[in-house]
């Protein structure tokens, strides 16, 4: 208790700079993740030509997967001590893997049905848990930021703001993007990966700064003698927390599902009410 009491009266307050970076970071998350939520149905099924029950089904089974995934992270994650702290070698280490993958997903190979079927599972999946890499420990960072409560909730608040920016950026822009590159004479398929590429560069370029330009300040509290694996038992005696895995999961479909569902309707829309306009694909 006394130590406690020691570290919030020796809390420092961040700095601006390293708020916005560590929301910046974020902004590079939101756009590659952007990038998959938002076309890769549409890339397997337009693109690849990969049936749509088909492509569904990947998709949705990742998402279910991701619900296991994301808690064996966070136990790897509490095991983690290095000289750059717990959560940031994850912030610099992560990164690359993640937009090498994905530009291997939008990459324009040429293959049949069952190869592209093969590949996309693969890759999405390494695509899954190298995003879980990244993305539950950077979370995890705004509470190591810091031993100041207050300076928390504005770091948190500040990334909740910016952070959303990158989806949005993606989804506004890609098609202009595509475009330019069609109109330099590149085919279908190169011009989607091309303007994949632009937003996972620059994405990266963001997600890589916040390590460089944030610290870990609080010490990390985790007891020894926490055991992952042997707490799992514990899981099924909680009925609400059962409701809310299962909840969780659902909602992660669903989000998913909404999401690329939104691009088929705007494209169709658009072609209906706006015939002169170019199609997205």
């Amino acid at each position: 208790m006394e130590e406690i009491k020691s570290q919030l009266a020796n809390s420092q307050q961040v700095k601006f700079k390293e708020k916005l970076s560590y929301a910046l970071t974020n902004t590079g998350q939101t756009m590659i993740y952007g990038l998959i939520t938002t076309y890769l149905m549409l890339y397997l099924t337009d693109y690849l030509h990969i049936a749509a029950g088909i492509a569904g089904t990947i998709l949705g089974a990742m998402r279910i997967f991701d619900a296991v995934n994301d808690p064996l992270m966070g136990a790897i994650l509490d095991k983690t001590k290095t000289r750059f702290g717990k959560c940031r070698p994850y912030m610099l280490f992560t990164p690359i893997p993640l937009a090498v993958v994905t530009l291997i997903i939008f990459a324009p190979f040429k293959m049949g049905e069952a190869g592209y079927i093969a590949y996309v599972t693969i890759f999405y999946l390494l695509f899954t848990l190298i995003y879980t890499a990244n993305d539950i420990p950077y979370w995890a960072m705004s509470s190591v930021i810091t031993t100041d409560p207050d300076e928390r909730v504005k770091i948190v608040t500040m990334t909740r703001l910016i952070g959303g920016l990158g989806s949005g950026i993606t989804i506004g822009a890609f098609w202009a993007i595509n475009k330019v590159a069609a109109d330099a004479g590149f085919d279908k398929r190169m011009s989607f990966f091309l303007a994949a590429l632009v937003f996972v560069v620059f994405g990266t370029s963001l997600l890589l700064q916040g390590f460089f330009n944030t610290k870990e300040r609080a010490k990390n509290t985790v007891s020894e003698g926490d055991k992952f694996f042997s707490n799992l038992k514990y899981i099924p005696k909680s009925k609400s927390l059962v409701i809310n895995i299962v909840a969780g999961m659902l909602m992660s479909v669903m989000m998913v599902g909404l999401t690329g569902m939104t691009t088929y309707f705007i494209n169709g829309t658009s072609k209906k009410f706006f015939p002169t306009l170019p199609a997205m694909t």
